[in-house]
């Protein structure tokens, strides 16, 4: 997920189409973001809507996408029996991932104009991104936030699968006033199960992206791979890594024998993982989350004659 989108993909729904800002836009966007209620339901759009900023926010889309820090999308309604072949569809709001690249992270923001609210749009709009970025960009989190006045951007929030996870006090100030944030989030997590003494299944999306990460970053190795996954050795632990489409994660951790603890943990946490202060076995403990959200140990490797 390094890098910009050498080609941004055109999605579609049933009822949207979803695809690049372009300057045809800008116009659409000016009165749509103008009006008032939606600046007070977003984090970012300002109000009074200044000349230009339309212009500008298109630009700025552009650049994010080339660099890679960002992919953002024009909800559109597709006009049916067309006109006019220069507006082929109708501009009615946007929705976009702002990217976290080293950590595999994103946060989602949505907006649509006053006079499309209560049709859906927005939450068919992101869950199409959404599935889009988990299969394409392979990313660990995406999260959400909403003001706690605006609970109606909660409820999209909770039918795209998001979880809550708690509000961020007095987190944000908007036109002087500090304001709290609810926070939300989706994880692409495996399913763990133990198989048998010493050998654990893991449910991925990816199996060969999760292999190359345990190979080059914990020493273990490739045994079999085909359609229904891969199969990792690891000292005495066998890992299964299983495709699954939508997999969910239960609290199983696998613990791998290193050479050196310290400099696994340096690495692993330089190549994203996260600690976590107390794990589920043995509380104090320190454990890893990799970007997979697989919850792991390292041990030091026992030197034997």
């Amino acid at each position: 997920m390094s890098g910009g989108f050498p080609a941004q993909p055109v999605l579609r729904t049933n009822r949207l189409i979803l695809r690049a800002p372009e300057y045809r836009d800008v116009e659409q966007m000016h009165l749509l973001a103008g009006d008032k209620r939606v600046a007070e339901m977003t984090l970012t759009i300002p109000h009074p809507y200044p000349e230009g900023l339309a212009e500008q926010w298109v630009r700025e889309r552009h650049a994010q996408r080339d660099e890679g820090t960002g992919v953002t999308f024009a909800i559109a309604l597709p006009r049916e029996g067309e006109r006019h072949q220069s507006a082929p569809d109708e501009f009615i709001g946007a929705v976009g991932l702002s990217l976290v690249p080293t950590h595999r992270r994103a946060e989602l923001g949505y907006w649509v104009g006053v006079p499309y609210w209560g049709r859906g749009y927005v939450t068919e709009a992101c869950a199409a991104l959404v599935e889009w970025a988990f299969r394409e960009l392979r990313l660990n989190r995406i999260e959400a936030r909403h003001y706690t006045h605006n609970p109606a951007s909660g409820r999209v929030m909770q039918k795209i699968g998001m979880q809550f996870e708690g509000v961020q006090r007095r987190y944000n100030q908007r036109q002087g006033v500090f304001r709290d944030l609810a926070l939300y989030a989706s994880l692409s997590e495996p399913t763990m199960e133990i198989r048998a003494n010493n050998e654990i299944a893991v449910h991925v999306k990816d199996p060969d992206v999760a292999a190359e990460f345990y190979v080059n970053l914990l020493g273990c190795y490739v045994v079999k791979r085909d359609a229904d996954g891969v199969e990792l050795v690891s000292g005495p632990l066998r890992f299964f890594l299983l495709r699954d489409s939508a997999p969910t994660h239960e609290q199983i951790v696998p613990s791998f024998d290193v050479p050196n603890r310290a400099a696994a943990l340096k690495s692993l946490q330089e190549a994203g993982c996260t600690t976590v202060p107390s794990g589920p076995h043995a509380p104090g403990e320190v454990y890893l989350r990799d970007p997979f959200g697989v919850l792991f140990d390292v041990i030091q490797r026992t030197q034997t004659m």
